[in-house]
């Protein structure tokens, strides 16, 4: 899961409103679409695509009438337009063993609904974000702290323009905050991401039915 914007040089696009976007590099008049990719060991193909309607231009009745948007198109979250592309996705007889995206979709209620499909995620949260450990409620970066200096693995995640990249990774067991109604199975992890020059962490909030070992 992941978003995506195209630049407008007018207003009168369907939901173009001056709106924060990555693919930009920040704020912008630009439509703003959140997109579901299927990646494999592979490749990649984008399944799915929705255009974002900010609130302000869903509750815009003259926006509305020039653009023509139909009535029953509401106002939905960039999480809840996402939950409708994986619906999507799943009513075709597509399935994925994980689900992944950034900090815009790491809330409970998305976090929820992708389990009730019986998938795991990996999603990034920030390091504020709040997960209950075996020492009580604190944040993700207060949690890091509590990884022994052992517990950390360096591993290639890829390449880029410089080379190959290279992190320093660890797992926290936490308490799960988003099981669905009856089920309190799976297991619950914090993974945290070091950069090995700068130490500069990074945070990702996962989940999956059956354990998962960090490599190393």
């Amino acid at each position: 899961m992941d978003e995506t914007a195209d630049e407008k040089s007018s207003a009168d696009a369907v939901g173009s409103a001056r709106q924060y976007s990555g693919t930009v590099g920040g704020v912008a008049l630009c439509q703003v679409a959140v997109t579901l990719t299927y990646a494999t060991g592979r490749g990649h193909a984008l399944i799915g695509r929705a255009l974002y309607l900010p609130g302000a231009r869903a509750a815009d009745e003259e926006h509305r009438e020039l653009a023509g948007i139909p009535e029953e198109v509401p106002f939905a979250t960039k999480p809840q337009l996402a939950d409708d592309l994986l619906d999507h996705a799943q009513s075709l007889g597509i399935r994925a063993a994980f689900v992944a995206g950034d900090e815009a979709y790491g809330g409970r209620d998305l976090r929820r609904s992708i389990r009730e499909r019986r998938m795991g995620y990996v999603l990034v949260v920030r390091a504020n974000h709040t997960v209950g450990t075996g020492s009580g409620r604190t944040t993700a970066a207060a949690a890091a702290g509590l990884i022994p200096a052992r517990a950390w693995h360096r591993m290639r995640t890829g390449s880029g323009t410089k080379g190959t990249r290279h992190y320093d990774w660890a797992m926290l067991e936490v308490t799960s905050d988003d099981a669905p109604q009856g089920e309190a199975g799976g297991h619950s992890v914090l993974l945290a991401r070091r950069h090995r020059y700068t130490g500069q962490l990074s945070f990702y909030r996962c989940w999956t039915p059956e354990p998962v070992p960090c490599p190393g």
